[in-house]
């Protein structure tokens, strides 16, 4: 599997993750999108909601290694992976990196 291969199933998870609790707590919205944008180092993940603020930088992940990294701004990542997207999962659900809200990407 290729590392874009790879970024297209966490952006998948993600949204199967954010869907199921839609569909429990939130059934009147419609779950948002997420999308990878890439550029020469990293692949941004935007989130893209239906209603509400728009488009957000979720995460990066580093093109080279599959790493996890917090949106620091739009452009630039902070430092320090949180996961990797070569993990179980792509390291997304409840208790790991990316979650619902993206709580796990803080240190």
């Amino acid at each position: 599997m290729t590392i874009n291969e790879r970024i297209n199933q966490f952006c998948q998870n993600l949204e199967m993750l954010y869907s199921s609790h839609f569909a429990k707590h939130l059934s009147n919205l419609t779950p948002p999108r997420f999308l990878p944008e890439y550029g020469k180092k990293y692949a941004r993940i935007v989130e893209e909601h239906t209603y509400g603020s728009g488009r957000h930088v979720y995460c990066f992940i580093d093109l080279e290694n599959g790493n996890i990294l917090k949106a620091a701004g739009w452009k630039t990542p902070a430092k320090g992976a949180r996961g990797s997207i070569w993990n179980d999962d792509c390291d997304v659900g409840q208790d790991k990196p990316a979650n619902m809200h993206g709580g796990g990407l803080y240190k």
